[in-house]
């Protein structure tokens, strides 16, 4: 079949609806290989109206159905059973669809007092945060002592917390009098404020910190967490004009990490899930755009009803971390 420039688009998307094509199946946090268009073994095709030769190209980059399109007009050529495999690709799957109403409303749930007619689009960019690492290709030298320590910690504080009544945590903790509910800054290293904010930090660090802690001796590495923290905690404080410190110190901390992570192992491989496939970047890649979204992130939701006030905590935390690591790695290496 021929359809002329943009009508291929309209037609499948129309034909996506209908209830005989079925939703091709996705697998959730699994790879998916791009087909590379020098092994399909197909022969030249014209087209009909340039007689030129029409060239190759993978739908949607990662559809793995190979259409044939000419470069001058646009219109593409296509069997029955590619335009039917793209009409599923486009397709709704209800697996997909869950997981992502879900993220959206655990959004929310951090979000409660969004107001859905003032919605601007710093909070659509705010969805970014659905660009979440899930591996790297680094070998660890050892078992991450410190870090499985570190994410037990975390997670028995923040389940504590869930668990008893937030105003009275501390106090059954025996860590603040009765009547003091502020979090100090060495308590802020290991509590998080919220079960997305939890969940990523503590990914985060399982995915960067093991590799770091190779870098350093066991007791070196958690100095060098400490510190970022509390570095991060103390700049966060100083933008917000308050000495009062929340829960930020663990973002700083494993934003240290992260920097770390970005000087000693720049050309790793990350595997990423972007919305609903996984992609692989440089670790450089990754990390130098994170901290760049840290950085524009205040004028990004400037307008809007999502603030990420905790950029101060993240940029300088990955800053400490960058500049620890880069005088380390230089300490070590060999001199010519």
């Amino acid at each position: 079949m021929w359809f002329e420039k943009e009508k291929f688009v309209n037609f499948v998307r129309q034909l996506s609806e209908s209830r005989e094509i079925p939703a091709a199946k996705t697998k959730l946090f699994k790879r998916r290989d791009v087909q590379p268009l020098h092994k399909v073994r197909e022969k030249d095709k014209s087209c009909p109206n340039c007689r030129k030769k029409l060239r190759r190209f993978n739908y949607s980059y990662d559809s793995n159905v190979i259409l044939d399109k000419c470069p001058d007009c646009g219109g593409i050529w296509a069997d029955k059973g590619e335009v039917e495999q793209v009409a599923a690709y486009l397709k709704k799957d209800p697996k997909v669809t869950a997981v992502a109403e879900g993220l959206i409303e655990l959004k929310k749930l951090g979000d409660p007092d969004i107001d859905p007619d003032k919605v601007t689009a710093g909070y659509y960019l705010s969805f970014l945060k659905i660009v979440v690492p899930l591996s790297d290709d680094v070998p660890r030298q050892r078992f991450p002592l410190v870090t499985v320590c570190i994410i037990a910690l975390c997670t028995i504080l923040f389940a504590a917390r869930i668990y008893l009544q937030p105003e009275l945590f501390w106090e059954k903790l025996g860590l603040f009098p009765e009547g003091s509910h502020d979090i100090d800054l060495f308590n802020s290293m290991f509590l998080s404020v919220g079960l997305l904010s939890f969940v990523l930090n503590m990914l985060f660090l399982w995915l960067f910190g093991d590799n770091v802690e190779d870098r350093f001796s066991r007791l070196g590495y958690l100095g060098f967490y400490l510190c970022c923290g509390l570095f991060a905690s103390i700049v966060f404080s100083m933008f917000n004009d308050d000495l009062s410190i929340t829960a930020v110190g663990i973002s700083g901390a494993v934003s240290g990490i992260m920097g770390a992570y970005f000087i000693f192992y720049p050309v790793a491989n990350i595997k990423l899930f972007v919305f609903f496939s996984t992609v692989e970047v440089p670790a450089a890649v990754f990390l130098g755009l994170w901290f760049l979204f840290q950085l524009l992130s205040p004028f990004i939701f400037r307008d809007g009803p999502v603030l990420n006030a905790a950029w101060p905590a993240h940029a300088s935390g990955f800053v400490l971390g960058v500049v620890v690591a880069y005088f380390k790695k230089s300490a070590i290496q060999p001199k010519e």
